[in-house]
């Protein structure tokens, strides 16, 4: 009973996959990480190419990516993901941590606050009057389906701004205050590494 985890052998082509060896007639069992098959490349397509699934259960690859691939990664087809969800649920087991590893701590999350630096801010306000202006002039000659680009693009630049001027490739950025997101993440390291303060100072 072959057992397969996910990994980046499910994103190779049918012709590399041919030239590894495949038991036939075998139930298979194949893992999925946390990003499922949302990330990157259609991951539900590897269900396909390694034949996981009983033999035309979703067709050729052609096939899939017309009627799922397309639809749900293009279209953002709500449908078609909800009907890709039902066929594939009774082949997917999930499991909670507290279920498999109930030792572990329950995650700790810290949500911290900064503004940005001198010279983000300046760039970000004009960004975001600029993106404001275009999505504006988009929507006035286009749909909001057809603007969606527009305005995600708009969006990664915002963030690019937000987490690092470097991200954009400007000329003559100053390191030092390039990123308020970065210089929080130093502060919050080196009292990490620190310890609490009631630790410091004891061997």
């Amino acid at each position: 009973m072959p057992v397969e985890n996910d990994s980046q052998r499910a994103l190779l082509t049918r012709g590399a996959l041919s030239t590894c060896g495949r038991p036939k007639n075998q139930f298979r069992i194949r893992s999925f990480g946390p990003h499922g098959y949302s990330s990157g490349e259609f991951r539900a397509r590897s269900l396909v190419d390694l034949r996981f699934l009983d033999a035309g259960l979703f067709g050729a690859a052609a096939d899939f990516r017309e009627r799922y691939e397309l639809p749900i990664n293009r279209d953002r087809d709500a449908q078609t993901q909800a009907r890709l969800s039902r066929r594939i649920r009774p082949f997917v087991l999930r499991h909670l941590k507290a279920q498999v590893a109930p030792e572990l701590p329950d995650k700790i999350e810290q949500v911290a606050y900064c503004s940005l630096t001198e010279p983000q801010m300046p760039i970000y306000q004009q960004v975001l009057q600029a993106s404001r202006r275009e999505i504006l002039e988009t929507l006035g000659t286009q749909s909001l389906a057809k603007s969606r680009l527009v305005i995600l693009n708009a969006l990664l630049r915002l963030r690019q701004i937000c987490c690092d001027l470097r991200l954009l490739k400007l000329e003559q950025v100053d390191p030092s205050t390039a990123s308020a997101k970065l210089d929080l993440f130093g502060e919050l390291l080196d009292e990490a590494l620190e310890g609490p303060p009631h630790s410091r100072g004891q061997p």
